[in-house]
């Protein structure tokens, strides 16, 4: 995933990269989005025994790591609704579109 975030840095096209950790798949994408660019947590498939485990938490910790200022992080399609309290608490704003319910992201400013 580090590889992705190194190549991807400063281009102008979006990217993106189905990633694998044993059972779980992460698929991540740098996108140009209406607040700017976007690094996508877009798909996360984790085996049933690894759920509850912290690993959306890992994963959104690392896709943060990654922004670039003025860049957001940014959760797409939140179909498990456990995961929009988690979201909310550390700061994410929900996409205010009906086309995009269940889209979240945190802008980092500096």
């Amino acid at each position: 995933m580090r590889d992705f975030f190194a190549r991807t840095r400063g281009s102008v096209f979006s990217r993106c990269v189905w990633t694998k950790y044993g059972r779980t798949q992460v698929f991540i994408r740098r996108s140009k989005r209406s607040m700017g660019w976007c690094l996508d947590l877009a798909t996360i498939e984790v085996a049933p025994e690894l759920q509850r485990m912290g690993l959306f938490g890992a994963f959104l910790l690392e896709i943060e790591s990654h922004r670039q200022v003025g860049e957001s992080s940014y959760v797409e399609n939140v179909l498990n609704p456990d995961i929009i309290p988690h979201l909310l608490r550390r700061g994410y704003t929900r996409v205010n579109d009906e086309d995009y319910a269940g889209c979240f992201y945190l802008k980092r400013e500096t």
